[in-house]
């Protein structure tokens, strides 16, 4: 059977073991010069490029299914030339790690460790927190000898309805050109409703309100606060 066929098909679904995460697709992603069998079901992006509501446009869709889960390839980016904190800094908040590292290992033989799972949680600008929550997964097997790895898996969720996502998306649209400013335009502030989600595109709003170049944004309705 074909795989769109198999996508089809009442009842299946694309959920992948931490095992097969780690010694499949994260092993082919890192090791192997040919790895389009396993971008062509899993994109690669770097997500921090991006708000968490944004991400799911992004995501290769094998199976239309109401699970508010998307798996995606990106690239280790250290925050500093230093160590190997991660920069995990978005447009408007921030992913932070809740809990301990957790080790995968293989399910038989020895029982090898071969990898490792970091759960993470967006965070809103001002520390307000938010439903979105990522299994971040990194291959710790090496093959050849000191061979680095570039990429980890990301397994994204949001905990909430579909309906939330596309109201975060209207309140902070995906960031403009270069040519335009900031990336985040809130249209009206006067007709923010209270949520955290307004409170901080208010706050956001209001910083740059004063700033020439943010005026030039707006039309003459919304300079009426």
């Amino acid at each position: 059977m074909s795989l769109s066929k198999l996508a089809n098909t009442i009842g299946f679904r694309f959920c992948l073991t931490e095992e097969e995460i780690i010694d499949y697709y994260l092993r082919i992603k890192n090791l192997e010069s040919n790895t389009s069998h396993v971008d062509e079901v899993i994109s690669t992006v770097n997500i921090c490029s991006s708000d968490p509501w944004h991400l799911p446009s992004m995501a290769t869709t094998i199976v239309e299914t109401t699970d508010l889960v998307w798996y995606f390839f990106g690239r280790i980016e250290n925050k500093y030339n230093t160590g190997d904190r991660q920069n995990r800094k978005t447009h408007t908040g921030f992913w932070k790690k809740t809990g301990e590292t957790v080790d995968i290992k293989r399910k038989s033989g020895n029982r090898e460790k071969i990898g490792e799972k970091r759960v993470l949680m967006f965070y809103l600008k001002g520390g307000l927190n938010s439903k979105w929550v990522m299994h971040e997964y990194h291959a710790t097997f090496f093959s050849p000898p000191n061979q680095m790895m570039t990429y980890t898996l990301c397994k994204v969720e949001f905990k909430g309805e579909m309906r939330e996502i596309e109201k975060s998306r209207s309140l902070y649209p995906a960031p403009m050109s270069n040519d335009n400013i900031g990336g985040l335009m809130i249209k009206n502030p006067c007709q923010i409703t209270g949520s955290p989600l307004d409170l901080v595109a208010t706050d956001w709003a209001m910083g740059n309100i004063l700033n020439p170049d943010f005026v030039g944004l707006l039309d003459g309705n919304d300079m009426k606060l």
